[in-house]
């Protein structure tokens, strides 16, 4: 038997015939058939029946309660003896000679999975055609009716998971992408249409595909936690406005269909319009595979960047200009670092978004202070809070309560005093809310911390200790990290340095985020004082490391265009960065031409050590198309 066709149904009177027609007139009926019914109350099984005798011996009807859709599809393929296993939905039908198209193409290896073109239908007319690719599974997975598998794959690496209600066969597919013996085989005809007005397109379904999606880190906390919670407010307004505001479905709908939009599906075409041909929509559709192929890799390889550090790297002066005078928006290196991707990797005749970078350096901060925003080393409660209860009928028990904070390692910190990236808000013990500061100005002496509430819930007692994660320590994690920190103090030695360097990096997820990161080194003092930490950053980072105090004073001016002043050189003399790079010769900061000069080095670095070539890769293939 070369085929076995599984259709699993539950209540499906009205859909299940034209599903039965469309097996039962099959162009190649070396098959046999197999119903898995949900011990349905309707009308079904009649249906089912009446169709039986002329399926002769090659039917078998199962009939018996299940755990969900793909539980019943796990015991067609247990019972099933052929060797290619194609999946029908109760409410999708087969083309004519879809089973002659696949029997053609299969050429009897075992570890084989042949996919075709998907008819997407409506109310009985047809809305777009989709073809998916394996090479894009990550992002968009091949829908199970338009595709074949072997049963010897469901035998070595099992069936689907009970773990995911509406994206098991998702999982599936990701579970298998990788494995050397399976071998994509794809037929560009219609095999299948299928009924968009399923479960599959339900906020339930979403949000278990991002579920997965986490799961296997295809997308970041961030993007997870976002998604996630659009969703739930989506799922809440369709409660409450369920049957009484036209207005309130109708904004639930958009968002469905925009989180449809953002999840995976590619439009093809209208096959109706008649200004199109079939052969046309394959094109421009091979075309869309390789865009999003440039998409994948750059989600997967340069998912974004994040620059972590105080005033340096929020560019303190950079709207200062070498002359003095002053521009009216300032110069931020972490920007210059963007351009220079845009301009390098993805130029401007590839319209695909550049990844974003990050910004998260507030003035004044030592590093502790850094560790603890970015959650690496936490912060923790340094003595007990006691929350009072927030409650729906009485707002304003959400009162700031004092807080007082510092590292997890016992050392002071001092967060929000020059600003708040990455503790925009905060969760203590499962109580998120925000931290506030009270000061006369980021140079006093004196300031209190405040929490307040955001979250319902009755008084509790925080005890000494407890963790505050912020959301800095929970967003960007898979992003390449840029590392300036240690200005301000906050370590003892070059070593005790190098390790909190080393907490942020092992903070990111495994991956991208823990094997590509920048390390840019301080700029301040003499050579002959810079020997001992410089030599200690290049044994621990080689060439991730960016020796910018070495830079400015080799290669800074020159690069710049700028022509050193008498100043200038007795600096440079003793390794001193030139004070024409800087707002003064006795200030730490740069100014817009030093910024410039570092968004430009660490671009080059990276480039250097390879981190954008998957990305360059695929656009090479987009240009050649």
């Amino acid at each position: 038997m070369l085929f076995s066709i599984i259709t699993v149904c539950y209540n499906s009177e009205k859909t299940i015939e034209r599903t039965l027609r469309s097996v039962l007139e099959q162009s190649v009926q070396d098959f046999e058939y197999i119903i898995v019914d949900g011990a349905s109350s309707d009308e079904t099984l009649n249906v089912i029946h009446r169709y039986e005798p002329l399926f002769g011996d090659r039917i078998r009807v199962i009939s018996e309660s299940d755990k969900g859709i793909y539980d019943a599809m796990n015991k067609g393929i247990m019972t099933a003896s052929g060797e290619l296993i194609g999946i029908l939905n109760s409410d999708d039908y087969y083309e004519k000679d879809t089973l002659e198209q696949v029997s053609a193409a299969y050429e009897g290896y075992e570890y084989t999975i042949i996919y075709g073109l998907l008819r997407t239908v409506a109310d009985g007319k047809e809305v777009t055609v989709y073809l998916k690719n394996p090479d894009f599974l990550e992002e968009d997975m091949i829908a199970h009716p338009s595709c074949f598998i072997t049963k010897k794959i469901y035998e070595q690496y099992g069936m689907y998971s009970l773990d995911y209600p509406y994206s098991a066969d998702y999982e599936f597919m990701m579970r298998i992408r990788k494995q050397d013996e399976i071998r994509f085989q794809g037929i560009y005809s219609i095999l299948s249409n299928f009924t968009v007005d399923g479960a599959s397109g339900s906020i339930p379904a979403y949000r278990d595909t991002l579920k997965l999606k986490r799961a296997y880190k295809l997308i970041g906390k961030r993007e997870y936690r976002i998604k996630m919670m659009k969703s739930w407010i989506a799922m809440r307004l369709r409660t409450q406005h369920k049957g009484n505001s036209p207005h309130g479905a109708l904004y639930v709908v958009l968002i469905i269909i925009l989180a449809a939009v953002l999840g995976s599906m590619v439009y093809v075409t209208h096959l109706r319009d008649g200004r199109k041909s079939t052969e046309q929509a394959i094109a421009e559709e091979r075309f869309e595979n390789i865009t999003m192929k440039v998409q994948k890799t750059t989600s997967r390889y340069l998912p974004g960047i994040v620059c972590w550090g105080d005033s340096l790297t929020a560019s303190a002066g950079g709207d200062i200009l070498p002359s003095g005078e002053r521009l009216k928006k300032g110069i931020k290196y972490p920007d210059i670092l963007r351009n220079e991707i845009e301009a390098g990797v993805f130029g401007t005749d590839v319209k695909i978004g550049v990844p974003e970078v990050i910004n998260m350096g507030v003035g004044g901060e030592n590093t502790d202070t850094i560790l603890g925003r970015n959650g690496a080393v936490p912060f923790v409660l340094s003595s007990e809070l006691r929350m009072p209860s927030f409650v729906k009928s009485n707002a304003s028990d959400a009162l700031p309560v004092e807080i007082h904070l510092a590292s997890q390692n016992g050392d002071p910190v001092a967060p929000l005093r020059q600003g708040n990236k990455g503790m925009e808000s905060v969760s203590i013990n499962g109580i998120e809310g925000i931290i506030t500061i009270e000061q006369e100005s980021y140079a006093a002496a004196d300031y209190k911390y405040y929490f307040t509430r955001i979250t319902y819930g009755e008084a509790v007692t925080i005890p000494q200790g407890s963790l505050i994660q912020t959301q800095g320590s929970v967003l960007y994690t898979d992003y390449i990290p840029i590392i300036f920190i240690g200005e301000n103090g906050g370590y003892k030695d070059g070593v005790e340095l190098i390790a909190q360097q080393q907490a942020i990096i092992k903070h990111q997820e495994e991956g991208i985020g823990q094997e590509r990161y920048i390390i840019v080194g301080s700029h301040s003092g003499t050579a002959e004082e810079s020997t001992e930490i410089e030599s200690l950053m290049e044994k621990a980072y080689g060439r991730k490391y960016i020796n910018l105090r070495e830079y400015m004073v080799t290669a800074g001016l020159s690069d710049a265009g700028l022509i050193p002043t008498s100043v200038d050189n007795e600096l440079m003399a003793v390794g001193v960065c030139p004070a024409s790079l800087r707002v003064t010769a006795e200030d730490v900061h740069f100014n817009s031409a030093g910024y410039e000069l570092i968004g430009k080095l660490i671009y080059k670095r990276m480039d250097e050590l390879g981190y954008f070539n998957e990305v360059k890769d695929a656009i090479n293939s987009v240009r050649s198309y």
